[in-house]
């Protein structure tokens, strides 16, 4: 085997061993297709900082539902493991009001927890 074959194979080998890492890590590119970003479960905030954050900004969920009529706020639970107990604030649009709605929240307060925006 030539010097260039085996070095060529050494490059394969480990670009093959980085893309395992950083999928095993949950990295995707953004051309797979997933439309939402969400922070590490081990950044996330208790379900209960979540329950409560909710609870106390009803306001927030009535005027995204005003914002972007179908639009639905719930809590969800992501993690597994050790950081299963840790929450963020999901929010479904439907794909006609997602601009007002991602407009709406950059520039007001919201609920003071992370959320995803997905659109259903």
């Amino acid at each position: 085997m030539s010097k260039v074959m085996a070095w060529g194979s050494g490059v394969l080998v480990l670009a093959l061993v980085l893309a395992a890492v950083a999928f095993v890590r949950g990295w995707t590119p953004s051309w797979v297709g997933s439309d939402t970003a969400r922070p590490p479960c081990e950044s996330l905030p208790v379900r209960a900082d979540v329950v409560a954050a909710l609870e106390e900004h009803q306001d927030v969920t009535r005027r995204l539902a005003e914002v972007a009529p179908g639009t639905s706020v719930e809590l969800q639970t992501p993690c597994e493991g050790a950081e299963a107990g840790r929450a963020l604030l999901r929010v479904t649009v439907p794909s006609a009001g997602r601009a007002a709605l991602e407009e709406w929240i950059n520039t007001h307060d919201g609920y003071g927890v992370p959320l995803e925006i997905v659109t259903g």
